[in-house]
């Protein structure tokens, strides 16, 4: 909703701005227009590209919470098909180096880990016996 405000140029937005927005957004997704994922929207067929929030302005952007997961799983496949495959820990390290964060916080390990299990789990990544992760061949 804070980005909607600003696009507007609204410091805040009432009740029933707040209702037309979410109803706009749900009208949106049933009709496949946008995609939603957790509290993410995006275009069905747009690129994700993986950002550097290193130098972003705002510190929401810079919270785990506000990272979408396509652009976690992009970076992870990224870094797995640059490398020709790499351990867990090192990916999650990585990734958090390629999106800005000079730190590693448990909530965005957890992130990072949840995306990586999901790409595990739907075939998209394997995991070798030395707990290597690749890509999985199709």
């Amino acid at each position: 909703m804070a980005r909607v405000r600003s696009l507007w140029g609204l410091h805040r937005a009432g009740n029933r701005i707040q209702a037309a927005v979410n109803r706009a957004l749900t009208s949106a997704v049933r009709s496949a227009a946008i995609q939603k994922e957790g509290d993410f929207y995006c275009l069905p067929s747009g690129v994700v590209q993986v950002r550097d929030r290193s130098k972003a302005n705002s510190p929401s952007l810079r919270r785990p919470e506000m990272l979408p997961p396509a652009e976690l799983r992009e970076a992870a496949l990224k870094i797995v098909q640059t490398n020709y495959g790499a351990g867990r820990e090192e990916v999650i390290i990585l990734i958090s180096r390629l999106i800005g964060f000079k730190a590693t916080s448990a909530q965005l390990r957890a992130s990072v880990d949840q995306v990586i299990d999901s790409l595990v789990a739907n075939g998209v990544l394997s995991s070798g016996e030395d707990g290597t992760l690749m890509q999985s061949v199709v």
